[in-house]
């Protein structure tokens, strides 16, 4: 089933009209992801303009995987990167625990399906799958846990280490080791998982790939290739110096040129403000130093450049020296992150979510300043999982799964409809206009009388319809006492649906459904997800 993306609450109008009315879009961005016809000439612009040569991205990407079981697909994919016909299909996210949100497996989804569409229609390009993973992020918050619904229904939050203050800056989060507080994460998964034939493996396994001493950036590595390994994802870090040694031509250029490609971004921004809302804030100078004191902007000073909370000055010979001496030190805020990867790779395609979309709006100056060919932005699939003791509820209801995004007043009217013999806003709508029609009488009739009854007369509807509303209130509330039970049953549907009113794929982590349906859900979610339907897809045969 599918929903049109206006029913549901959270999309922005940018991304709205991105996915249903490009010609609104158009000039924020490069092509229009729906023109296919588009596409080979545009693969042909990008491998004729690609900045690395392939074997030298090859052997990166070969070296950094060396360290994970393999399956001969990925091995495959990797060995494609050093063709010179090779296009990229990239999609990237934050290293989360267990993969953080469901919308990073449909990311990896989406790009795999993708990519093997692109092979089978394009026969004069090899198209391979990259996942890009987010490991300078600073922000340890975004990871740091994950959310499930427990044995008894119910959202609960699982935290990896509340014991640290959460301002604490503690560099890029992928370096970062796994510690102790990890076995709490497992003992709480035990306690609060439904028990299911997959419970003790899935648990068996998760601790072996999240084990301590081991980074995040590790396991989270690990992690993607034992779910998505036998479809040839290929896992790419761009934290490590070998791949800094080969962007030292971007980091230059951004501290150089600092000024007219903050203005380039600026402009876009401001022209996107007129009609929707500029995703970031543009920074004089997209890029980040690490030091011991963890990841600090980089600011522009009159004599050169400083670190944010920071004294000491450097000219812009110093701060080049650094980029040469030690460009590991250095990474891209999300404006040049980007640029960055499609100077790495020849990104034909870049599947990103709803933020993203909208923050590309303002990359796409960049590209030009850079020098590079902008891949398509190509949305990803958006779904909710709708089990099937769920779907009987909805059947028993006669409701629509889609009915289930409604807010909370909103969906309880809808319940009230569906369980009242008459509803209490039909009920008291006919008793308001009575009223109304009654009092309206009778001021006529006392006006001609004496013209200063006529006030008399609202105070006194003004009162009725107040005491009217009281009353209509305290009907509601018995209507739903009358049908408590069902009210129950259909609000934890809701929960699993739309938990927390938002959308499954924003709060809930994989684990919940793994743990129901083994890594089966895997091979079921690739097969049942369509990535051509630009539509939240509601999954029902799970």
């Amino acid at each position: 089933m599918l929903v049109n993306y206006k029913k549901i609450p959270g999309f922005s109008k940018l991304f709205l009209d991105y996915v249903y009315n490009f010609s609104e879009v158009e000039r924020f961005y490069s092509i229009d992801f729906r023109k296919e016809n588009f596409y080979a000439p545009l693969f042909k612009r990008i491998l004729n303009n690609r900045k690395i040569d392939s074997n030298i991205i090859y052997r990166v990407v070969k070296e950094q995987n060396e360290n994970i079981e393999q399956t001969r697909l990925t091995k495959r994919n990797i060995e494609l990167l050093k063709e010179n016909n090779t296009i990229a299909v990239v999609t990237g996210q934050q290293i989360g625990i267990f993969t953080g949100p469901l919308y990073a497996i449909y990311k990896t989804i989406t790009v795999l399906k993708l990519s093997s569409y692109l092979n089978e229609k394009y026969h004069d390009f090899n198209f391979v799958p990259v996942f890009w993973m987010a490991t300078e992020d600073h922000d340890f918050e975004e990871i740091n846990s994950i959310n499930i619904i427990d044995k008894n229904n119910i959202l609960i939050n699982i935290n990896y280490d509340d014991t640290l203050p959460p301002e604490a800056n503690r560099g890029y989060v992928g370096n970062l080791k796994i510690k102790k507080p990890i076995q709490n994460v497992f003992e709480k998964l035990k306690d609060s998982l439904l028990p299911t034939e997959f419970t003790s493996d899935l648990i068996e396994n998760l601790n072996k790939i999240y084990s301590e001493s081991k980074t995040f950036s590790q396991a989270f590595k690990e992690l993607l290739n034992y779910l998505f390994g036998q479809y040839g994802l290929v896992i790419f870090d761009p934290s490590g110096k070998n791949v800094k040694d080969l962007l030292i031509p971007v980091l230059k250029n951004e501290l150089i040129n600092f000024r007219s490609n903050s203005d380039a971004a600026l402009l876009q921004s401001a022209e996107l403000e007129e009609f929707y809302h500029a995703q970031v804030k543009v920074r004089p100078v997209n890029l980040f130093y690490s030091d011991g004191k963890g990841r600090r902007p980089i600011e522009p000073t009159e004599a050169g450049f400083k670190l944010k909370r920071g004294k000491a000055e450097l000219n812009i010979e110093e701060i080049l020296r650094l980029v040469e001496e030690s460009p590991e030190k250095f990474s891209p805020n999300v404006l040049l992150r980007p640029i960055c990867q499609d100077y790495l790779f020849p990104t034909g395609l870049y599947v990103a979510g709803p933020s993203e979309i909208a923050y590309f709006a303002q990359v796409m100056p960049l590209y030009k300043k850079f020098n590079i060919t902008p891949p398509i932005i190509f949305p990803r699939a958006s779904v909710t999982i709708v089990e099937k003791n769920i779907a009987r509820v909805l059947t028993k209801f006669n409701l629509k799964p889609s009915e289930l995004f409604l807010g909370e007043k909103e969906f309880s009217k809808k319940m009230l409809e569906i369980f009242a013999e008459e509803s209490a806003d039909k009920i008291f709508a006919n008793a308001s206009e009575n009223i109304e029609s009654v009092y309206n009488e009778l001021k006529k009739k006392l006006k001609e009388i004496d013209k200063t009854l006529e006030y008399s007369v609202e105070k006194a509807l003004k009162k009725a319809l107040n005491n009217l509303n009281v009353l209509r209130e305290k009907t509601i509330k018995a209507q739903e006492l009358k049908h408590q039970a069902a009210f129950r049953q259909i609000k934890k549907t809701q929960n699993l649906v739309f938990p927390a009113g938002k959308l499954q794929e924003r709060k809930l982590n994989i684990v919940y459904f793994l743990n129901k349906y083994g890594l089966d859900t895997i091979s079921e979610l690739m097969n049942l997800i369509a990535v051509n339907k630009f539509e939240h897809q509601i999954i029902t045969d799970l």
